[in-house]
């Protein structure tokens, strides 16, 4: 086994035993985009906001974005109008869309992401509008759980 092979099965090793699993990409997906909602409400219930009603429609735009931009290795906002129109949100009347990337995967990595964009104004806007009704969110994998691109899609 080349050396750098052996570092790297070394490392998995060591995370995998010091957090008690390595999550799948499936698994990481699916925990992130529903982590980044709960770490969502958690903030705006603490700030006297209601929880954000999560909708599927929002959720699949939001992977399907996220999924984009992994594929691209970059951020954008690009086809927001779309992809708000594409879910059927009856009654809507307001729309906003938080992304980001972080290194890793998983539930870590949407406390990083809520975390970065509570420290951004526009992104803390969106979290915190009580315009806001509804959420999505989605994430995608760069690499072998290398790198987490995450959307947020807000509806009101």
């Amino acid at each position: 086994m080349p050396r750098h092979n052996f570092a790297r099965l070394l490392m998995g090793s060591l995370f995998a035993s010091s957090v008690g699993f390595v999550p799948t990409a499936a698994q990481a997906i699916t925990t992130t985009g529903q982590a980044v909602t709960a770490q969502i409400n958690k903030i705006r219930v603490a700030k006297g906001l209601k929880r954000l009603k999560s909708v599927p429609r929002l959720s699949a735009a939001a992977r399907k974005h996220s999924l984009d931009q992994a594929r691209a290795g970059a951020l954008n906002h690009d086809g927001f109008a779309q992809r708000i129109d594409g879910a059927h949100i009856a009654g809507l009347r307001t729309a906003g869309e938080n992304v980001a990337y972080v290194s890793g995967c998983g539930p870590a990595s949407a406390k990083m992401i809520v975390k970065a964009w509570m420290n951004s104004p526009p992104h803390r806007k969106n979290i915190l509008s009580p315009s806001f009704r509804m959420i999505g969110a989605g994430a995608a994998l760069r690499g072998q759980c290398a790198t987490t691109f995450a959307t947020a899609e807000f509806a009101g």
